[in-house]
């Protein structure tokens, strides 16, 4: 007989170009058995954003993600680190106590750009 340890996980990811950005949409859970999906959505969306020359900024949408693991932590950090290499801004959008907690616990808001909606991430920057 086999055991269940809960149902899997499962997480949804849109990925489209808005206002002058590439967007990634994710939504349900960040764990160790998701993020590869999303790191791999977001690698492809700075990679298009770096061929297209009107593109400078990739946002990661995760207002509709309900759990965020160290493991989507780490992704990320390494997101994050690859936006530098590629001279882009990766914008990462949340709002849900449940994803904030996490990132503030570790201090990640000093390290990645956080904004609390989409239409905050893709305005221009102020000077």
């Amino acid at each position: 007989m086999e055991e269940s340890w809960g149902e899997p996980t499962s997480l949804t990811v849109r990925c489209g170009f808005l206002a002058g950005a590439v967007m990634v949409t994710a939504s349900g859970e960040l764990d160790l058995d998701t993020v590869p999906e999303l790191e791999r959505r977001v690698a492809a969306a700075l990679e298009a954003a770096t061929a297209c020359t009107s593109a400078t900024v990739v946002v990661v949408d995760l207002t509709s993600v309900s759990y965020l693991d160290s493991s989507g932590l780490n992704m990320l950090v390494r997101c994050h680190e690859l936006a530098c290499r590629h001279h882009l801004a990766l914008h990462v959008v949340a709002s849900d106590r449940r994803v904030l907690r996490p990132i503030h616990a570790t201090e990640l808001q000093h390290v990645l750009l956080l904004y609390p909606t989409t239409a905050e991430a893709l305005a221009p920057p102020t000077t």
